[in-house]
């Protein structure tokens, strides 16, 4: 895959509402748009719960449910969101979820999104649907070789807006034209139902906003081209 394609469609473009943290400051907390309604919640994989239980706090009227096949016991969230133990990927059984049963009878969906290269699997299976996801917040996976990220990046910018980029510095680095890029990226997708103001001029990452996934190695300059327009 040549790594400029993928680069090309990651245009970050900037969003009227305000961006915010949900989540605690390392590893765990996202980068959302404020300012939205929702329908339904979907989490898929928790290394921790800190932005479930934010997310179930800020929008405590919308129910939802977080899926991760590591804990045995339901997780103790508010109520409006229920833990269910199965692997999320291409699949919907018994073991497995792909969100089709919910994407289906829900229209403004926000979803987060952190399973270990399993959102490859998982969107294909579900594009038809994108339309009625209004947010996601997701961690994108060796997104700078993997043919099928290119194709998947290219299906959500059809019908959402990239907003926001963060690099998770737990990840490898490429250079490309002699430029280091992140190999692990943050993003946030609004649909483009959503308004937005021309292309992205915000210094990333944003302080007091944006912090490193891992507090001791360094965070890299994301002020480079497609993330930032200036």
């Amino acid at each position: 895959m040549n790594n400029l394609e993928i680069l090309k469609n990651l245009i970050v473009y900037n969003p009227v509402n305000n961006r915010i943290r949900l989540g605690r400051n390392i590893d765990g907390g996202y980068i959302i748009i404020d300012g939205y309604n929702y329908d339904f919640f979907i989490s898929g994989g928790l290394c921790e719960v800190s932005f479930e239980e934010a997310f179930a706090k800020k929008y405590s009227n919308v129910p939802g449910v977080a899926f991760d096949n590591k804990f045995d016991e339901p997780i103790n969230f508010p109520k409006n969101v229920k833990y269910i133990k199965k692997t999320v990927g291409a699949l919907n059984d018994e073991s497995n979820t792909n969100f089709r049963e919910y994407l289906e009878k829900y229209k403004d969906v926000f979803i987060k999104l952190d399973v270990e290269s399993g959102e490859w699997n998982l969107f294909p299976v579900i594009s038809d649907l994108f339309v009625n996801i209004k947010q996601i917040v997701f961690e994108a996976h060796n997104i700078l070789y993997l043919p099928i990220a290119l194709e998947c990046i290219q299906m959500i910018n059809k019908t959402h807006y990239l907003v926001h980029v963060h690099e998770n510095n737990n990840g490898a680095l490429h250079t490309i034209e002699n430029i280091i890029y992140p190999d692990l990226l943050e993003l946030t997708f609004i649909r483009k139902d959503c308004e937005i103001n021309g292309l992205n001029t915000t210094n990333l990452p944003i302080k007091d906003l944006d912090y490193p996934n891992i507090p001791t190695k360094i965070e890299h300059n994301m002020n480079i081209w497609p993330f930032n327009s200036k």
